[in-house]
């Protein structure tokens, strides 16, 4: 995905070349950036008001996954990666190191327009942050250029800092969810909805059944199962309900 970004800003720099092969392998890289995570599809939205032309193909692909590319971005403060407070904490991380260089008028108009439609879709939903990685060492690099020798000596470290902080956030997030846990929430949501029952679930799975738009009491620490009459998803086993499916130890019970 940073790859494609990568080649994208390459293909603007030399766009009076006319270089359409560096766009071609940005597109490519997009696209395998895409069959790994849906979110990826948003830079070929942004790199249409960068580009005008790719909006032929924005389009189309636009008005096929809109509800899949427009509930992600709804706020959500029940779920802390769609927490719009979230991206207060994340922008005093990001732009610390401006602030206290003083040199954020130093950087050009042009990248900031070119970071504020990121800026938008982060506070909608904050997770999509990721986005605006790319352009952040651009964005330093140009403070780092006007700044004062002293000021160069503490501003590489603490950006190095900065950066494997929210490097380590990204970490913790790749393991999990996975697709099996997406879809075992999705039933159960639905088996719950035609049942008429609630929805109880295991610790770690309350801000998943949130994300996919279902009611649960059980999102934030630990608590203990102990309906009788409900929908329950668990790693836990229940010999007294109806085991409906199990994938990965994770099992969907009707009680």
């Amino acid at each position: 995905m940073f790859g494609s970004f990568y080649f994208f800003y390459k293909y603007l720099k030399l766009r009076p070349r006319k270089q359409y092969r560096t766009l071609f392998i940005s597109l490519g890289l997009l696209f395998l950036a895409t069959l790994s995570w849906g979110g990826s599809l948003y830079y070929l939205i942004y790199f249409s008001l960068l580009d005008y032309w790719l909006i032929l193909l924005s389009i189309p692909l636009l008005l096929i996954f809109f509800p899949q590319l427009s509930q992600p971005l709804i706020p959500n403060p029940g779920v802390d990666e769609n927490n719009p407070l979230r991206f207060v904490r994340q922008m005093v991380m990001f732009f610390t190191i401006f602030l206290m260089s003083n040199r954020i008028k130093s950087i050009p108009k042009n990248k900031w327009l070119m970071a504020l439609p990121l800026l938008i879709v982060g506070l909608l939903s904050p997770k999509f942050l990721i986005l605006l990685t790319p352009l952040v060492p651009l964005l330093l690099i140009h403070a780092w250029k006007k700044a004062d020798p002293f000021t160069k000596d503490w501003m590489v470290p603490l950006a190095s800092i900065i950066g494997l902080i929210y490097i380590l956030q990204i970490g913790i997030g790749w393991h999990g969810p996975y697709d099996y846990e997406h879809s075992m929430v999705e039933q159960a949501i639905q088996t719950a909805q035609e049942e008429n029952k609630v929805l109880e679930n295991s610790w770690g799975l309350g801000h998943l059944i949130f994300y996919h738009n279902g009611l649960t009491t059980k999102h934030s620490g630990m608590s203990e199962i102990t309906c009788t009459n409900c929908i329950i998803l668990s790693y836990d086993e229940f010999p007294n309900c109806e085991l409906l499916r199990e994938e990965q130890k994770l099992m969907l019970y009707n009680c």
